[in-house]
C-alpha cells in the first residue's frame, strides 16, 4: 500500500503485487519441484469508477495515479 502514491504506475504496482505473491508462495510450496506453480487471479487495482478487476497488461496503456485518486488494491 505504501507504492500507491500519486505518480505511481498501475501497471508496475500490479506486477509488484504478483512478484510478492510469487515470492511468498515459492517459501510454502517446496516439497514437490514438478509442481507447475503460476497465479490464479492476477494483482488488481481498481482506480476510480472501475469498480473491480482492473488489472493491465505491459501492453495496455498505463495509467499514473494522481492526488486524490481513490484506489482498490
Amino acid at each position: 500500500m505504501e507504492k500507491c502514491v500519486p505518480g505511481a504506475s498501475v501497471v508496475q504496482l500490479c506486477e509488484l503485487g504478483d512478484n510478492r505473491i510469487h515470492e511468498e508462495t515459492a517459501k510454502v510450496f517446496k516439497q514437490k519441484k514438478n509442481m507447475k506453480k503460476g497465479l490464479a487471479f492476477p494483482t488488481c487495482i481498481s482506480v476510480n469508477n472501475c469498480i473491480c478487476h482492473f488489472s493491465p497488461l505491459k501492453s495496455d496503456p498505463d495509467y499514473i495515479l494522481k492526488d486524490e485518486d481513490l484506489i482498490k488494491l
